[in-house]
């Protein structure tokens, strides 16, 4: 073999070893920048769920305040307009109040509460009060069926009041008291409200 066969041969084996060991560290190469575009996108995947997770609950903290805030802005209103159907409800009360106040079963209804205040005392003595209101039409009636009203010093709305004397008992059936009661027992019941 000649030098120059040597040198093709040893060119062709050193051209040979370079591209082998080139392809070698290609391959290492593209290996390990594909791990690292693996574990980057990875990172990434994660940074952005971890993102997704934090907005999300920021955007049900969100909604939910706005939810809060509407549903208490329909009770307010709720509220409000249960309050003018209250009045109402109780403005008409108070009118057919004062109709059967004027009507002669007024005085029947008074005289048949204070007969229950009397039979309730089993003969203890008891003052009897009426509204000023009541004094002309109410009181003649009541001194017919043999009780002496007193007047009261302070109006009360109709009905009567009796004390039972020596136990110091109130019966309490005037208008004012009864109107309270309801007004204090009144309720809606149903729709769409939380209680």
């Amino acid at each position: 073999m000649t030098v120059e066969e040597k040198l093709d041969n040893f060119r062709t084996i050193c051209v040979e070893n370079a591209r082998k060991d080139s392809a070698k560290a290609q391959s290492a190469a593209r290996t390990k920048l594909e791990a690292s575009f693996e574990e980057h996108k990875e990172q990434k995947n994660e940074t952005l769920r971890t993102r997704v997770y934090e907005e999300t609950i920021e955007v049900r903290r969100e909604f939910n305040r706005i939810e809060s805030e509407r549903r208490a802005e329909i009770r307010r209103k709720m509220a409000k307009r249960q309050a003018v159907i209250e009045n109402r409800i109780f403005e008409a009360v108070e009118r057919k109040l004062a109709e059967f106040r004027k009507s002669p079963e007024y005085g029947e209804y008074l005289v048949r509460k204070v007969n229950e205040a009397i039979d309730f005392a089993e003969g203890e003595s008891i003052t009897v009060y009426i509204d000023p209101s009541d004094q002309e039409s109410v009181g003649p009636l009541l001194k017919k069926r043999g009780v002496s009203p007193t007047v009261s010093k302070e109006s009360f709305g109709g009905g009567v009041r009796v004390v039972l004397n020596k136990s110091r008992i109130l019966i309490d059936n005037s208008f004012k008291k009864k109107l309270e009661e309801a007004r204090e027992w009144f309720s809606f019941d149903g729709g769409n409200g939380d209680g």
